[in-house]
């Protein structure tokens, strides 16, 4: 049984990933997962405006306006960023009211974005040829060789592992921009998408400078583009070639994904996807370490500490914690320093200790956060 914790301190690039500091202890689900929403950045509501009684009246009814400007439709793009600029002054509630509207009106597009995407992609779809599958297999074989040696290092994982999956990636995963190159259509939607995009990016920039210190979800958020990238990314991986048996998984594994908080069902796909492309069995979603996991990350958070240990009576060890949310457990991962699911794994992937906890002799898995905060568990059955 292993335990790995992980400090990342910058935005990770979302296929590789270099700076962090570490230390250790040693085609069904495409749909029904990606539509829980724009990656879970607000509610998407904003009908009737709330503003907070300490306004006075004048403020109000200028927030009001600029509200109701903003929605008219036939505003060109400066018009929106003027009208964006004067909510600067205005209070944290009507700039999230202000951001709401916005992720509303992007919902309905990327919605028909991400169709359309998927749709294009799976021209693209790979097979393994007859003449590919001994090197294919080879390549696997010296990966999960590595994740099995107890003395792995980070060197090994750089020079072996890390080559190996861009090989596998290039001959098993369809190239982003080429589906995009291959529809002029999709192209010119995907332009109008980021446009309306860079709105939100605007209105949160201007958020962040007006309210000290910002909310906590609004740290550390990637950009739309990068949002939208990381989307069409993970749309290509669930094309990978799999086994019947792992395609079932991932069938089973939908439902239990619903209820997760949206960067948690990125990281557990993620994970998932990962150990498909190296020939790995995919992993049965235990909603019991998920709770486990969660109440772990949440303590950290809390109580600003970063440890598999935990000072809270019946709760200090990983094992017992599995045991009070009625389940088991094999390994945990710990990270801190980071909100993007896909990024964490790829932290994780590149240090020793996590590494070989993913890529291990597991059947399950958990994995719940709160803020910068991640916990993986792991079991056996």
């Amino acid at each position: 049984m292993e335990l790995n914790l992980c400090l990342g301190v910058s935005m990770f690039s979302l296929l590789r990933s270099e700076s962090f500091k570490r230390s250790g202890f040693n085609l069904l689900p495409v749909a029904a997962i990606l539509c829980v929403g724009l990656l879970g950045m607000v509610s998407l509501q904003a009908q009737e405006v709330q503003l907070p009684q300490e306004l006075k009246s004048q403020q109000r009814q200028q927030a009001h306006q600029l509200i109701s400007d903003f929605c008219q439709s036939g505003n060109t793009l400066q018009e929106r960023e003027e009208l964006l600029k004067q909510m600067q002054q205005m209070s944290e509630v009507v700039g999230d009211e202000l951001l709401d509207y916005i992720s509303e009106e992007l919902n309905q597009q990327l919605q028909s974005y991400r169709s359309k995407f998927r749709e294009q992609a799976a021209s693209f779809q790979k097979t393994i040829q007859p003449d590919q599958e001994s090197q294919i297999n080879s390549l696997r074989e010296k990966v999960i060789a590595l994740s099995d040696r107890e003395e792995l290092t980070e060197e090994e994982i750089k020079e072996v592992a890390d080559p190996a999956r861009k090989t596998l990636t290039q001959w098993l995963i369809p190239d982003r921009q080429k589906v995009l190159d291959q529809s002029s259509s999709l192209s010119s939607q995907r332009r109008e998408l980021l446009s309306q995009g860079r709105e939100m990016d605007q209105c949160l920039k201007a958020i962040k400078q007006s309210i000290s210190p910002p909310k906590e979800s609004w740290l550390n958020r990637p950009s739309f583009e990068e949002y939208l990238i990381s989307e069409e990314e993970l749309a290509c991986w669930e094309l990978l070639p799999l086994p019947s048996e792992d395609r079932e998984t991932l069938k089973e594994n939908v439902e239990k994904l619903k209820p997760l908080d949206y960067q948690e069902l990125r990281a557990l796909h993620y994970t998932n996807l990962l150990r498909g492309l190296l020939g790995l069995r995919l992993l049965r979603v235990d909603l019991k370490l998920c709770a486990a996991s969660r109440y772990h990350s949440k303590q950290m958070n809390d109580r600003d500490y970063f440890d598999h240990i935990s000072p809270v009576e019946g709760m200090k060890t990983p094992w017992e914690r599995a045991n009070k949310f009625g389940t088991t457990a094999s390994g945990e991962n710990i990270f801190r320093g980071l909100t993007d699911g896909i990024e964490v794994v790829e932290g994780w992937f590149d240090s020793p200790g996590h590494h070989r906890n993913m890529m291990g002799k597991h059947t399950r898995i958990g994995l719940g956060r709160s803020g910068e905060y991640f916990t993986m568990m792991l079991g056996q059955d």
